[in-house]
């Protein structure tokens, strides 16, 4: 879904993603974007999924999709945008981590290691 609103000065673009970006979908949008804008000013990330378990009680595939959703989405829509910042010489990218990548919460081990590899991109 690529809803979209243009302003004045301000253009944003919305993207909403149930699984990482896969780094051709990335690239493409981020061409996209570069065709209909003339660049790109910033990336804000905000992935989240509900994944639960703890060390000896967990399940393989939540912890896998987890670490998909979390750290590989945010790192790949990352790497698609920083070559078209780095020839604008600017950009920004903030990536929302969470509280409990710092402290960790019962039970939540899949969702704490994701969102702790978040803070450290």
């Amino acid at each position: 879904m690529l809803p979209y609103k243009t302003r004045k000065r301000l253009s944003y673009l919305i993207l909403i993603v149930g699984v990482p970006l896969y780094i051709v979908v990335a690239v493409t949008l981020v061409n996209w974007i570069e065709r209909t804008w003339g660049r790109i000013d910033g990336l804000v990330t905000s992935a989240g999924i509900v994944a639960v378990g703890t060390v000896d009680a967990l399940d393989l595939a939540d912890w896998q999709r987890a670490l998909d959703v979390h750290l590989t989405g945010t790192m790949l829509a990352a790497r698609a945008v920083v070559p078209a910042m780095k020839a604008a010489g600017r950009g920004s990218i903030v990536t929302l981590g969470s509280i409990y990548g710092m402290t960790g919460g019962a039970g939540n081990l899949p969702y704490n290691v994701a969102k702790g590899g978040v803070l450290q991109l």
